[in-house]
């Protein structure tokens, strides 16, 4: 029977979940950068992109904008 690997640092970091890597992609290359609180347009492409999912996220304390 092989080995199960069991990852015990989730303090640290945790695996990301596929679908979560897959909406992350296109903010991921070398023109996607950018502080979503700033007002150029770099920051405004951050800013939609730390909106969207947040609108498709299953858990109720993820849909409502930080205040």
């Amino acid at each position: 029977m092989a080995k199960r690997l069991v990852y015990l640092d989730n303090a640290a970091t945790t695996p990301v979940r596929p679908e979560v890597l897959e909406a992350m992609l296109p903010y991921l290359g070398k023109d996607a950068f950018g502080n979503p609180s700033s007002a150029h347009r770099f920051g405004r492409a951050a800013r939609a992109g730390v909106k969207r999912p947040s609108a498709r996220s299953p858990w109720p304390w993820a849909s409502s904008p930080a205040t």
